[in-house]
């Protein structure tokens, strides 16, 4: 005779398998820690670099800005530019006028909570902490820097550009907490997805690219 099994009991004897198979299976679901890449010292060194700002006689108050664009150095060993500034990364800025600006800028790795102005991981806070450094071995008279935070094209670009301001705030103040004098922040600004290099339908690989922290030399 096959003895009965109340249905309880029954639940807890099929639930038992796969119970056991899901704490096997755990650490494959299991989420991993992340935080920002390392910020190389020597990559600093390319805020040693003047801006290539063309001498004018007289500048015209009706002088616009016509076009922005974010070069890095590899592009422009690619592309076989020049040395100097030109081989360095560089925002390059056409105006109205005519005349080309080009003003050497180090990306920072930071990481940020999800929709949040809050940095986080201890890599994050080490980065600060190099660029910090480096700014406080500078003097006003050696140059002025703004700090640039961008997002990628999806979601809201109101909230993008509001969010990409907060956490630009959040460098600039966190610097000047540890030491960095204000006369060497020109500014904090945040242009949400405004220069964002791809669509909002582009890879996850491709979105993080333009979600940066960029610190640029004004002069």
């Amino acid at each position: 005779m096959i003895p009965r099994i109340d249905p309880p009991t029954a639940a807890r004897l099929f639930a038992l398998p796969i119970l056991l198979c899901l704490i096997q299976l755990a650490p494959v679901f299991s989420v991993v820690g992340e935080d920002a890449k390392p910020l190389e010292a020597s990559a600093l060194d390319a805020l040693d670099a003047k801006p290539e700002v063309p001498k004018m006689r007289a500048r015209s108050s009706k002088r616009t800005e016509v076009s922005r664009e974010y070069v890095d150095a590899d592009a422009k060993a690619r592309s076989g530019s020049e040395t100097g500034l030109r081989a360095r990364a560089a925002r390059v800025t056409t105006f109205s006028d005519g005349t080309v600006e080009e003003r050497p800028l180090v990306e920072v790795p930071l990481l940020f909570g999800k929709n949040s102005a809050k940095l986080e991981g201890e890599q994050s806070q080490a980065n600060l902490k190099l660029l910090a450094e480096k700014l406080r071995s500078l003097s006003e008279s050696d140059g002025r820097f703004t700090i640039e935070g961008h997002a990628s094209a999806e979601g809201s670009s109101q909230r993008n550009e509001a969010l990409s301001q907060e956490r630009a705030a959040t460098v600039a103040t966190m610097l000047r907490q540890l030491g960095v004098p204000d006369g060497i922040l020109a500014s904090a600004i945040g242009y949400g997805s405004k220069f964002a290099a791809h669509p909002a339908s582009a890879a996850e690989s491709a979105l993080v690219q333009d979600r940066r922290v960029l610190v640029v030399r004004e002069r």
